[in-house]
């Protein structure tokens, strides 16, 4: 499991993966048994040898709801709405989200490099602490413990369309297919490119937000976003991530894989949160419908 990575997060900390927040320092440490100190953690790297330093994935769809994009980012629906709908990174800018209930077309564009992929070793020992109620487990320990972490970078573009007058929606559609087509290698087709654009630009209008983490040359928020300077800013993430990668993810273990917690709880207090996502998901997209709502009654629209 990945959440999105903070200077406060350390390896073997307890985290709450329903609310992404931070537990109890050291709630994990290295198997003394083996002569290891948690102050003194090894993290290795457990990528899968390649000839190339980076695994690139690069995706381009339509999204339908707000919680596909919120997946897309390892972000919890409990934290959205805590936000009020604002996926942050840690460049100070944002994905905003609120324009996805009034478009007719939503388009999202990701480009994830993954540099390293970071695990401490050994690290299955639960810190006991006395006087710890059973009812209170979770709320000091969490349901998870940070194992290790993701470094290289992560590139997120919303383009949220609106159709204007009686244009057809399906043409609209195949027009921003053609202009993310065959990202990864840089090359549209000049002329397909060209005529797509247009018709792009003459019959909507498109309300473009993006956010990254791993590029250190410039700020988002600096840039007024066009379609064509998504592309290319997307086409370059890669190269400049190779520059300077950050970590971007920390890695998550639930308690119920360390039989010292088991032992620790009896079995008991193991909380799996996986099955009331469906519900916070379902609130997360009636959040956004009713403030969409109050939108329109606001503004008369």
């Amino acid at each position: 499991m990945l959440v999105p990575y903070n200077t406060a997060i350390s390896i073997g900390a307890g985290y709450n993966s329903y609310t992404q927040q931070l537990c109890i320092n050291d709630a994990v440490e290295q198997d003394i048994k083996r002569g290891k100190s948690s102050t003194n953690l090894s993290l290795f790297d457990v990528s899968r040898p390649s000839s190339q330093s980076q695994k690139i994935e690069w995706i381009t769809k339509f999204v339908d709801t707000v919680t596909e994009v919120a997946d897309s980012m390892n972000v919890s629906g409990a934290v959205l709405v805590k936000e009020n709908g604002t996926l942050d990174s840690s460049t100070g800018a944002f994905v905003n989200l609120d324009s996805m209930k009034d478009s007719d077309l939503n388009y999202l564009v990701q480009v994830k490099v993954t540099s390293k992929h970071l695990e401490a070793d050994h690290l299955n020992q639960i810190r006991e602490i006395e006087g710890i109620s059973p009812a209170d487990v979770t709320e000091v320990y969490g349901d998870t413990f940070v194992s290790g972490f993701i470094e290289g970078g992560e590139f997120t573009a919303l383009l949220s369309v609106k159709v204007d007058g009686e244009h057809d929606l399906p043409a609209v559609k195949q027009a921003l297919e053609t202009l993310f087509n065959n990202l990864e290698n840089g090359e549209p087709d000049s002329g397909q490119y060209d005529m797509q654009k247009l018709l792009l630009d003459a019959t909507t209008t498109t309300r473009i937000s993006v956010a990254w983490i791993g590029d250190t040359t410039q700020d988002p928020s600096d840039i007024e976003w066009s379609v064509q300077e998504v592309r290319e800013a997307a086409e370059d993430f890669p190269s400049k991530v190779g520059l300077c990668p950050q970590r971007i993810h920390a890695v998550l273990t639930p308690y119920a894989k360390l039989s010292s917690y088991i032992q620790m709880t009896n079995s008991k207090n193991i909380v799996d949160y996986g099955s009331v996502k469906a519900y916070t998901d379902k609130l997360l997209d009636d959040y956004f419908e009713y403030k969409n709502i109050w939108k329109q009654i606001e503004t008369g629209k």
